[in-house]
């Protein structure tokens, strides 16, 4: 098929995906809340405050390691702990990159 709107055959699967992940995501969320427990990720979807907000949660990490290996995760989430320990996370967003963290 030629022409400027023939999209590949691919492209239905992206958005197979894009469903499930975020179903996914939700459903991580919605644990979390149920839970009553701060949810800490990677994940740069939940530090959309528009799409999931954080008002009505126990709170969220998030993580921004760099370079993201094992040891940098491991470190960063250590001093975020650390810095975040004693502080009221109801309702915020944190999010800890090497040298600062930010909290919304």
């Amino acid at each position: 098929m030629r022409g400027r709107h023939a999209l590949p055959d691919t492209t239905r699967w992206q958005w197979w995906k894009s469903v499930w992940v975020e179903r996914v995501t939700e459903r991580v969320r919605a644990r979390a809340i149920a839970d009553d427990r701060v949810l800490v990720t990677l994940d740069a979807d939940f530090s959309s405050v528009l799409r999931y907000p954080t008002d009505q949660t126990p709170g969220v990490i998030r993580l921004r390691p760099w370079p993201p290996t094992e040891n940098a995760i491991r470190d960063l989430l250590a001093l975020a702990l650390a810095q975040l320990a004693g502080r009221p996370l109801a309702g915020k967003m944190v999010v800890a990159e090497p040298g600062r963290i930010r909290i919304r």
